[in-house]
């Protein structure tokens, strides 16, 4: 089975910069996708909180991890999440269901470990930063 991860931010396609282009470069884009939650506006990037209950949805990539792409590790260490102490990290790698227009696919997803103080929301779902 491949290894699928949502990406709504500087990992998606066209949106990364350029000190990570060339890994974003090697995951294979699937579709795509949403999940119910909020994303805020970091400043040079996003992060999301995922709620089931939320009214709003976070847009996104769903994409696989290649041949040639580096260990989910790598990710986890670009994303901030250290498995071994989760209360420390920024983020936190968790399983979602994104949904899309072929249906719902089981992917990993980095959130934020707890909700920010000062964010704003994005009201759309969409982050337009990103690619330098």
């Amino acid at each position: 089975m491949k290894t699928a991860l949502f990406v709504y931010g500087t990992l998606r396609p066209g949106r990364a910069p350029r000190a990570v282009r060339a890994v974003v470069a090697t995951l294979r884009p699937v579709a795509t996708g949403r999940v119910r939650g909020r994303l805020y506006d970091l400043g040079e990037f996003p992060g999301a909180i995922l709620d089931e209950a939320a009214p709003g949805l976070v847009h996104g990539d769903v994409v696989e991890l290649s041949a040639v792409s580096p260990a989910l590790a790598w990710f986890d260490e670009y994303e901030g999440f250290d498995a071994s102490a989760p209360e420390r990290s920024r983020f936190v790698r968790e399983r979602c269901e994104a949904e899309t227009a072929a249906g719902r696919i089981s992917c990993w997803i980095w959130v934020l470990a707890r909700a920010p103080a000062r964010a704003r929301v994005i009201e759309s779902g969409e982050w337009h930063g990103g690619a330098d």
